[in-house]
């Protein structure tokens, strides 16, 4: 009778999803206490809201020239480190509906050449000019690669050799039905690789990852570091020739599902986490690991918007070190100003928080000291920002940072000669 029930799911989710719903049973280790590197803060509670009620859903971040770019929901690339966010382009379809037709930015990064390169979830790859806003596609997702459609093109790193990972994250489901590439929990996604002189996109690692999402290199690019969100932890490829493509675990069992994983100068890795797990709240995820028919009948019964509720709000993101360990963490216990991180990205020692839920970027000066320092052109964008200086004063401003920092190392000096 139970097997036959749960035929009768099948054939009526293959109606309803116009596809089999094939959820797989797994392991999770018990979720990890919040204690240590791990505890809990007001950080991202306390950050500050640049640009409120100005942008919507910003997601990812990229630097360059001392200026801040941010993808939005609205497909526009925009500039916030103005005073008022300035957009470079946008990508937005005209006369869309669905989210498939209109599409989704989900990453941005910079180039070898100063370029902006941006992901689409729908679209495919494009290269941006952050002084044009001329848009040129790299690559177009209704090209198949491998045999198959990609269905959701999530985030983007870059090698210094100008290829771009891609992290494609399921055979089936797209980015406005992600929460049932969860539900499944079939090793399904893909990373691809785009070369810029070939111009080709071709399979880097076919399946073996649960739901891949965030990309981001080793500082010496010896591995490719993968947010395997459906697993609730980070993985590694490795891109030596002597063990290349092989998978292993860089960090396992995190707090929640990760998203966007960025490096930071000090060879640390910023995550941002989704779908908050750990011992002092209950987690559907952990619950129903191995019991794939109870996760079948929920994905039959009941709309999927319903079952992200069964997840607390709790905005987190952490900080792990060079062996996938925590170090730090930033909080939002009261789920109000983050309930979801998408991507936390660190630069000259500020700190850009994004959610696609949200219509302001957060902002955090972090702790100076261990190699991380607040840098003039970061003083500059915090000032630029909330108006304080205007866009054609900006090489005076920088002249008197300049001298105010010099006097003051001056003054250091002759108050403590053995600091020479």
């Amino acid at each position: 009778m139970k097997q036959m029930l749960i035929v009768l799911l099948v054939h009526l989710q293959t109606l309803v999803f116009g596809q089999q719903f094939t959820p797989v049973s797994f392991t999770l280790p018990a979720p990890p206490s919040l204690i240590g590197p791990l505890s809990p803060n007001y950080a991202l509670y306390n950050a500050e809201k640049l640009h409120p009620s100005k942008i919507r859903g910003p997601t990812s971040f990229a630097f360059l020239h001392g200026n801040v770019y941010t993808v939005t929901a609205d497909k526009r690339i925009v500039n916030i480190a103005t005073c008022n966010p300035t957009t470079i382009a946008t990508l937005a379809v005209s006369g869309c509906r669905s989210i498939a037709e209109c599409g989704m930015l989900t990453s941005i990064r910079v180039d070898n050449n100063g370029k902006l390169v941006v992901l689409d979830a729908y679209k495919g790859l494009y290269r941006v000019d952050p002084l044009t806003g001329a848009i040129e596609q790299l690559y177009s997702s209704t090209v198949q690669v491998g045999g198959r459609t990609p269905k959701y093109l999530n985030d983007i790193v870059i090698k210094s050799d100008g290829t771009i990972f891609i992290s494609d994250s399921s055979d089936k489901y797209d980015a406005a039905n992600d929460m049932y590439i969860i539900l499944e929990g079939r090793p399904s996604g893909r990373i691809l690789l785009y070369s810029p002189d070939t111009k080709q996109t071709t399979e880097f690692i076919k399946d073996g990852i649960v739901y891949p999402n965030g990309l981001e290199l080793a500082a010496n690019e010896t591995e490719l570091l993968v947010s395997e969100m459906g697993r609730a932890r980070l993985v590694r490829i490795s891109l030596l020739p002597s063990t290349f493509r092989q998978l292993s675990l860089f960090s396992e069992n995190l707090p929640g599902l990760p998203e966007n994983i960025r490096r930071s100068s000090r060879n640390t890795f910023w995550v941002g986490i989704s779908y908050v797990r750990h011992s002092g709240i209950p987690n559907s995820m952990d619950t129903y690991a191995g019991n794939p028919a109870a996760r079948a009948r929920t994905a039959y019964s009941v709309d999927q918007n319903t079952i992200k509720t069964y997840y607390p709000k709790y905005g987190l993101a952490i900080e792990v070190d060079s062996e996938g360990k925590p170090v730090g963490s930033l909080h939002d216990p009261t789920g109000s100003v983050f309930h979801s991180v998408t991507e936390a990205v660190e630069n000259e020692g500020l700190l850009y928080v994004g959610s696609i839920y949200n219509r302001y970027t957060g902002r955090i000066v972090l702790p100076q000291g261990d190699n991380r320092m607040v840098t003039i052109d970061s003083v500059l964008q915090v000032l630029r920002s909330r108006c304080q200086i205007p866009e054609d004063r900006l090489v005076p401003a920088r002249i008197l940072l300049l001298q105010y920092i010099n006097q003051s190392a001056a003054n250091t000096t002759q108050a403590n000669p053995s600091s020479l």
